[in-house]
């Protein structure tokens, strides 16, 4: 059996003897062919929805020639390393065996963020090798040990997670630092103040538009242009104007739509924190105009951060846990979903 390449998001191993699988859009982590360390290299940093990436030559454990943790990943292997067939969770042997988790900040953790603003203690966490130990500091002050433990996913990634103290809303920035075996993280430019989630399903996802899209001689459609497509809200373009308006203290984040049929441990993907003027119209218009003008109407005023997170066509059952789910479904299949396998992270 020949060498293959394995794409896998998160720790889901999946093996391609030879390379055969397919980019579809009903694989989206299938394979080119490619054979050699910088084609699967290149391959699979093409790929998002990935915690990391990796080339040892051989099949062996030895030290990788190609290594680096990205927003995808990839293993070139020889068909000795997979035990001459496909490897799963349950069969990874010798140097199949999951890569130690970097030392990193989860995804919904960024630079120019805004964490919730005193009495409440905002939740700082991230990934790092098992029996690590972190700490983390609030512009400077005493160091605050983290919790570190198993994701509270699957349990196959490690956590470190922690409280900051209780910080007062301000505009003032802050810069918060992680740091574990001589490694330090630095999240700069950090605001404290409201934190408001926008979830919902495509009504969510509607974008505010683009500069140019509204007509408003057109507004019964008679014309089938930019503005009676999907995202165009009236005077898209004055309004993205004018968004800079509130780059001191409002910023933006947009959650990466995907689905799993099991709890995940982190976001698959997300745009980081913004500021509104660098989003312009991509924003879901529904989030925008609540958070515009809650914003405007806070007496004393406070940063807002706004989070995006968005699934067309999903009903509320898939946003649940299976927990939820076994509580509260009905006697019958269309009152709620009865497994988990439809839920949408």
């Amino acid at each position: 059996m020949p060498g293959g390449c394995f794409v896998t998001p998160e720790m889901d191993y999946k093996y391609a003897p030879g390379n055969v699988f397919p980019t579809t859009p009903t694989y989206p982590h299938g394979m080119r062919p490619v054979d050699t360390a910088p084609q699967c290299c290149d391959l699979c940093k093409s790929f998002k929805n990935c915690s990391f990436w990796t080339y040892e030559h051989g099949g062996t454990a030895a030290k990788p020639t190609c290594y680096q943790y990205k927003q995808a990943c990839c293993l070139l292997k020889t068909a000795a390393a997979a035990g001459g067939g496909a490897a799963s969770p349950t069969s990874i042997s010798g140097s199949m065996k999951p890569i130690p988790t970097p030392f990193i900040f989860a995804k919904a953790m960024g630079s120019g963020m805004v964490l919730a603003a005193a009495p409440k203690k905002a939740m700082v966490w991230g990934f790092c090798k098992p029996s690590a130990k972190v700490d983390v500091a609030l512009d400077g002050g005493a160091a605050v040990a983290a919790t570190v433990g198993p994701d509270q996913a699957t349990g196959k990634l490690t956590t470190w997670r922690v409280l900051l103290p209780a910080t007062a809303a301000s505009f003032g920035n802050h810069t918060i630092t992680a740091s574990s075996g001589g490694e330090t993280l630095s999240l700069d430019g950090v605001l404290f103040g409201e934190v408001w989630v926008c979830s919902g399903q495509s009504n969510m996802e509607y974008p505010i538009g683009t500069p140019s899209c509204w007509n408003a001689s057109n507004t019964n459609c008679t014309i089938k242009d930019a503005q009676c497509s999907f995202g165009c809200t009236q005077n898209a373009g004055a309004e993205i104007k004018a968004m800079s308006n509130y780059d001191d203290g409002m910023r933006l984040f947009t959650a990466g739509s995907g689905s799993s049929s099991a709890p995940v441990a982190d976001l698959h993907s997300a745009t980081g924190w913004q500021k509104p003027s660098d989003v312009g119209g991509a924003f879901s218009a529904a989030c925008w105009y609540y958070g515009r003008d809650v914003y405007s109407s806070l007496s004393p005023k406070v940063p807002v951060g706004l989070i995006a997170t968005f699934v067309g066509g999903t009903p509320d059952e898939h946003w649940q846990s299976q927990d939820a789910l076994d509580t509260c479904k009905g006697p019958a299949p269309w009152q709620y979903g009865t497994t988990f396998t439809d839920s949408v992270h």
